[in-house]
């Protein structure tokens, strides 16, 4: 990992540390929808599996993991006599996402450093566990922080080297498979890894095409790997069926949850993720690239096509955003403030055009500069993302959190001045994460109000 990603990780840990003892400290209720979390995985600790609440959208993934992190409590004899005991105890429950944020996440992202050469200069495994989108949930019971790690998990799997593909793809598909009892949707990513370990292997086998755009030969790749999908084909067929019996793909509350098209969703997770990453891609040389792409390029008639996405993207906006009751009604989070006070403004709309184009932009040229992946899974990527964001009609940055991830670990900081100096992109990189964190739990801490339905209850702020 090097001293240089140690220190920081050191620094991040402790902070962590810290900022859960404050949390635990003033958060003394469930806060948001850990009433229903941190309720079910008592109701499992008192052996009653068999009980759910119709409110949990979910699989009982962050469950089964609290049972038996709270087992272990309950084994060394720490937090309560008995098993129901310690699970009243939410700092044990909340501690689970704690170890796997500071500790497991940067394990992983180091692990996956140490099986592909490609990636020991995109992060530091600090930096991916840094990411802002993540760390508010460190400190609190919800399902996203072991949601990502399995993800992250099938995706190591799948990009460790050896001489037997099929054990790794049964490997891979079985941890996709483990995921999806934390969240649905990470039957995409499980996808995601299926085409990561075909193009490896093709690769191997020297038929990787020159590492250009072409879905059918892909496709013919994937016939001629076909042992290696079927591991997945099969975990596919179990959600399939899942599905067929539930009734759908949401487990409760499904009034709430209906499936629908909300393009916008995609334009607001580009956003976020050229926001927080702007350390590792921003320099002059990528806002030259950018105008001469759009603009100046091919005798300006790059222009044409440009105005013509400007175009789709409002066509999108107007047609396609969904101002969820949810959104609209939850004061709780950042998400409320920026659509009344961006989103939801129709100038707005106009000015935001620009910069969802550039976001775009910036994605996929930075994506394809780095080279850890070939274009067509970079392709990959934007499809199984797409997939997992337009169905939901909730503005929710949690959404964007796998995305945000994968975009990271199989991207490199460029190496071009910044404003004319030279800097370590890593460590600003760092620096900004951990900025823009401290900022998310200073407003989560201190910003204190009540509202008048639930007189004496404090509520809080997050994302």
């Amino acid at each position: 990992m090097g001293l240089r990603g140690v220190l920081p990780l050191c620094l991040f840990i402790c902070s962590s540390a810290f900022i859960f003892s404050v949390v635990q400290e003033k958060v003394t209720s469930p806060f948001i929808d850990e009433i229903f979390h941190l309720r079910q995985c008592q109701t499992y600790c008192q052996y009653k599996f068999q009980e759910w609440d119709n409110k949990i959208t979910t699989p009982p993934g962050l469950y089964a993991i609290g049972f038996i992190w709270a087992s272990l409590f309950n084994y060394l004899g720490m937090a309560g006599a008995k098993l129901d005991e310690v699970c009243q105890e939410y700092w044990v429950l909340r501690s689970v996402n704690l170890v796997g944020g500071t500790l497991v996440i940067p394990w992983l992202a180091w692990q996956l450093q140490k099986n592909s050469a490609s990636f020991q200069e995109n992060y530091w495994p600090v930096n991916i566990a840094a990411i802002p989108l993540l760390f508010p949930y460190y400190f609190i019971f919800y399902t996203d922080i072991w949601s990502t790690i399995l993800s992250i998990s099938c995706v190591l799997v799948a990009l460790t080297r050896t001489s037997r593909p099929f054990l790794i793809s049964a490997a891979s598909a079985l941890v996709g498979l483990i995921s999806l009892t934390l969240r649905q949707t990470n039957i995409l990513w499980a996808g995601f890894a299926m085409c990561l370990i075909i193009e490896k292997e093709e690769a191997k086998q020297g038929r990787n095409n020159g590492r250009g755009f072409n879905l059918i030969e892909f496709a013919l790749s994937a016939l001629r790997q076909w042992k290696i999908c079927c591991p997945f084909a099969l975990v596919l067929a179990l959600f399939a069926v899942f599905i067929k019996v539930n009734g759908g793909i949401t487990l409760g509350d499904s009034e709430n949850h209906v499936i629908t098209i909300h393009l916008a969703q995609v334009l607001y997770c580009s956003l976020f993720i050229t926001t927080l990453t702007w350390p590792t891609w921003l320099s002059t040389d990528h806002m030259k690239k950018y105008l001469k792409s759009t603009i100046t390029g091919n005798q300006f008639k790059n222009l044409i096509g440009t105005m013509l996405s400007f175009y789709l993207i409002k066509y999108i906006i107007n047609h396609y955003s969904i101002a969820h009751p949810f959104l609209l009604a939850d004061n709780r989070h950042i998400t409320f403030y920026l659509w009344k006070r961006v989103f939801s403004i129709e100038n707005s709309f106009y000015l935001m055009v620009p910069v969802y184009h550039f976001s775009i932009w910036t994605i996929i040229t930075t994506m394809l500069d780095s080279k850890a992946l070939t274009p067509v899974t970079v392709f990959v990527y934007l499809t199984v993302s797409c997939l997992g964001l337009i169905p939901s009609p909730l503005f929710e940055p949690r959404y964007y959190i796998i995305p945000l991830v994968i975009f990271r670990i199989f991207t490199c900081p460029t190496d071009k001045k910044l404003l004319g100096f030279t800097v370590q992109r890593h460590l600003l990189e760092f620096i900004w994460q951990m900025s823009v964190n401290f900022i998310l739990m200073a407003l989560f801490l201190l910003r204190e109000f009540e509202w008048p339905s639930e007189p004496g209850k404090i509520q809080r702020i997050i994302w």
